[in-house]
């Protein structure tokens, strides 16, 4: 980030800790959440969405995007961003933990 002297803008507060310690510090704080590439790489993903929900505010707004479960997928980012392009670290992407949008949407509803 760009040092400023403008009192508008507001440096971000960097936390190391988990979505579900956070919940607990912090329930209903924030209006708009994104989840954007962080999906297929979690094990527990009940976990960080009931954790996440508890952050929203009501009618909040959640903003998810993640790596469908196709062989495409597969093929583009384990196969060949991994192993053939060394793009990223060996094992960054578990296929097991990538989801169907079905999937994601369902352990969204209440």
């Amino acid at each position: 980030l760009m040092p400023t002297t403008n009192p508008k803008i507001v440096k971000p507060d960097y936390q190391c800790t988990t979505a579900e310690d956070w919940s607990q510090q912090r329930p209903q704080h924030y209006d708009v959440i994104c989840i954007l590439d962080v999906v297929e790489h979690i094990p527990h993903l009940d976990s960080l969405l009931n954790a996440i929900s508890t952050l929203l505010k009501p009618n909040g707004v959640l903003f998810v995007s993640t790596l469908n479960r196709t062989a495409i997928s597969y093929a583009l980012t384990v196969v060949g961003a991994e192993y053939i392009m060394g793009y990223v670290p060996m094992g960054t992407h578990d296929w097991a933990y990538y989801r169907s949008p079905d999937e994601v949407q369902k352990l969204l509803e209440p």
